[in-house]
């Protein structure tokens, strides 16, 4: 048997290093980012005491990853920084000679923000002009139609509808959880009604609850009554053929919350307000348009009807101001556009404004829908 050369032996060595030391690196940082850009290491400045570095950030680097090299665990990175250009100071956490120290910079290019996607994604044209075609000619018009027209529509409305008839409430939404003072009303949608004291925050305790697992997380508070308080929860049903919405009147009081009344509504919850002792839900069927319907809350009888108004639509979406109420719905198989219904808020209830208006694009969120 041939004996080995030291010089191979030493060669094979230094080839294993480089290739365990690359594992190492490549180990210590994140793997999702390794796929967009390229490793650089940089300068690493560490004064005589060994209790700071400096690093010196080209423009380009996404990040930078302070590691340390320690046996027998070999290189781990401590600190990353990101969106860093220029000087910049590491406190180091031990200046023992036995560890070595480094800094990896993740480079992306010019626009460090850009570390999400590769640099060529952001190449090519981004400024476009308007779209050419007879449906945007179309609803161009019609948007620029319906605002000339608008102001004479609401005026209109407003001569019938005068302001001293607003409400002095502001719309409330509803919510999982409503607080009143040391009081928290929490709807936990696998549990239900859940009471809370905490007169003593370190020491919270329940001090009534109610069973309602998985049917709805919409709460309501009424205003205070005394040593009783009204609550509203807003449930499903959708054993049957069309679903259902159920208004549940909860009374709190004494360690205890019941259901004292309830109000059945077809279709499915889609969205709801609360205009003083005034409800307003949103509930959709399946081939039936969206119904608008308002209830008169009392603590001492089930919830009466106060209106309702039909909404041509699916998915309806509502958002609301001190004197005003819109909804957006998308119309039949019209995905990419909606239909913004607005009503005036009067102490009779809804009044509706002027017709619809329909986007150019689809509204997906209350937020889209701003106060004129």
């Amino acid at each position: 048997m041939k004996n080995t050369h030291p010089r191979m032996i030493s060669n094979f060595c230094t080839k294993i290093a480089k290739i365990f030391l690359m594992v190492l690196i490549f180990a210590a940082v994140d793997p999702v980012e390794a796929a967009s850009g390229s490793w650089r290491a940089l300068k690493l400045n560490i004064p005589s005491d060994r209790r700071t570095a400096t690093v010196t950030v080209p423009e380009g680097m996404a990040s930078i990853y302070l590691q340390k090299f320690q046996l027998p665990s070999g290189w781990k990175t401590v600190t990353t920084q990101t969106n860093v250009s220029g000087e910049y100071t590491f406190n180091l956490s031990s200046n023992s000679k036995k560890i070595s120290w480094r800094v990896l910079g993740w480079y992306v290019g010019a626009t460090p923000s850009r570390a999400k996607f590769p640099t060529s994604f952001y190449k090519g044209k981004n400024k476009f002009g308007p779209v050419n075609s007879p449906i945007a000619s179309s609803l161009a018009s019609s948007r620029g139609a319906y605002f000339d027209a608008l102001p004479a529509l609401v005026s209109a409305a407003a001569a019938e509808n005068p302001v001293a008839d607003v409400p002095s409430v502001e719309p409330v939404e509803a919510d999982i959880w409503k607080v009143d003072g040391n009081t928290v009303y929490f709807f936990n949608q696998l549990r239900g009604l859940q009471i809370l004291d905490l007169s003593t925050p370190s020491d919270p305790r329940l001090a009534a609850s109610l069973r309602l697992p998985a049917v709805g997380e919409d709460l309501y508070l009424m205003p205070s009554n005394q040593s009783e308080r009204t609550v509203l929860l807003l449930t499903g049903d959708s054993s049957g053929l069309q679903p259902t919405t159920r208004i549940n009147q909860v009374k709190v009081g004494d360690g205890k919350a019941e259901i004292v009344f309830f109000q059945d509504v077809p279709g499915r919850l889609m969205d709801s307000r609360l205009v003083g002792d005034r409800l307003i839900l949103a509930t959709n069927e399946w081939n039936i348009p969206v119904r608008l319907t308002e209830w008169l809350i009392s603590g001492a009888q089930a919830p009466q009807a106060a209106g309702e108004t039909i909404v041509e639509g699916t998915n309806p979406l509502i958002s609301a101001g001190s004197d005003w109420l819109a909804v957006a719905t998308h119309p039949n198989d019209q995905w990419n556009v909606s239909d913004v219904s607005v009503f005036a808020i009067r102490s009779t209830g809804l009044v509706p404004m002027a017709q619809a208006v329909r986007t150019e694009g689809s509204t997906q969120a209350k937020r889209h829908i701003l106060s004129p």
